[in-house]
């Protein structure tokens, strides 16, 4: 991941879609491994690119104006929010690295460009965003798949959830999203389907408790992945009707990698942040999924990991036999009835935990002894 990265910052990329993508994987990278040594190998590359942007292609709303000429001064919304999202990295980075002045900027600028996405780009009265703005300020009301990248930049929950319904309805296809409605277009890269936006779909659906509705879009695409097509990589597009023959790159790495991290992420919910030292366990295991056993790298360090749902209670494995220090884990475990438990226990390197989730109660156990759980609560669904 660490050679990938370097590789991409040595290109020049004046987009806001590849410069912000490279950012978030940034991010990913430090958080999971620790290596904050790349922050620093990176950092000089990603403040030239934030600064050329601010000064070059945003407008006095700090919204991004894409130099692409076919867009004619168009603005699309997802460009909005993987700029805003460039911004808030490039400040958390500037801040870490003591480059205060930028970091303090950068987050300024972050909050100007959200404020200006909300006014300009969100229609309360109809609980909708607008996919473009047009240079006169008209919005496009076209259902786009970039809609979903926006969600946690709009600041209305009424919004948000009628994006994900409206975008869901108009775009969900057999293999993913549909880049365009329009069904004379499925068969051509217009109305195919993007696979690197396979993730943003699982987050989507699973933040609304909708997993038992994306998974079946995710087991297909694993069908194809391990047995069609190039084995073990995901095609740039699928056509978007039925049969879903390949098209562009037919091995996409992007593609490839958002279809994993959002398995591990949005389906298992597992987040690990080693510059804290902390796994965070937020699962939304569609329903076809009752045992999942699987190994995560904290860093270089792996943990086992099972999930378990049986009649009577569920269940949390977890092996620190690999680390070579304690972490601290949260959790937020959802019961089949709606309700969920939320508290911290610990992993201890060459040990065992335990937890055990009932109706009633929600108990851990390090090496078989029980332990008592830090903040627990039982959250009524």
């Amino acid at each position: 991941t660490a050679g990938i990265l370097r590789t991409m910052l040595r290109r020049e990329d004046r987009s806001v879609d590849g410069n912000a993508w490279v950012a978030r994987e940034l991010y990913e990278h430090v958080t999971a491994s620790g290596d904050t040594m790349m922050v620093r190998e990176a950092y000089p590359a990603l403040r030239a690119r934030l600064v050329d942007v601010t000064n070059q292609h945003t407008d006095e709303d700090n919204l991004f104006l894409p130099k692409n000429v076919s867009l004619r001064g168009i603005r699309p919304a997802e460009q909005q929010a993987l700029w805003y999202f460039h911004q808030t990295i490039g400040s958390i980075f500037g801040s870490f690295l003591g480059d205060t002045a930028y970091a303090a900027r950068w987050m300024l600028q972050a909050a100007l460009t959200s404020r200006s996405f909300n006014r300009m780009f969100v229609d309360t009265s109809r609980s909708v965003i607008y996919s473009s703005l047009a240079p006169n300020g008209s919005g496009s009301l076209e259902a786009r798949p970039g809609a979903l990248l926006c969600l946690d930049i709009i600041e209305s929950e009424a919004v948000r959830q009628n994006t994900v319904k409206s975008t869901l309805k108009a775009l969900l296809r057999p293999h993913g999203l549909a880049m365009s409605a329009a069904p004379e277009v499925a068969a051509s890269h217009e109305g195919a389907v993007q696979n690197r936006m396979g993730g943003e779909m699982v987050y989507a659906l699973t933040r609304y408790d909708g997993q038992d509705i994306s998974y079946p879009v995710t087991r297909r695409l694993a069908g194809r992945l391990l047995t069609t097509d190039m084995v073990g990589a995901l095609p740039e597009f699928y056509e978007g009707n039925e049969q879903g023959h390949a098209l562009g790159a037919q091995a996409s790495l992007p593609a490839t990698a958002e279809f994993l991290r959002s398995f591990y992420q949005d389906y298992l919910g597992v987040h690990i942040n080693m510059t804290t030292r902390s796994i965070a366990l937020e699962p939304k295991l569609p329903d076809e999924i009752s045992d999942a056993d699987f190994t995560i790298f904290a860093g270089a360090f792996p943990v086992g990991v099972r999930y378990q749902r049986t009649t009577d209670d569920d269940r949390v494995l977890l092996s620190g036999e690999g680390l070579d220090a304690s972490l601290r884990v949260t959790f937020l475990w959802m019961m089949k009835n709606g309700d969920a438990w939320r508290g911290v226990t610990t992993l201890r390197p060459k040990a065992t935990t335990k937890l055990v989730f009932s109706a009633k109660d929600a108990v851990a156990f390090i090496d078989g002894k029980e332990m008592p759980l830090e903040g627990v609560r039982h959250l009524k669904g």
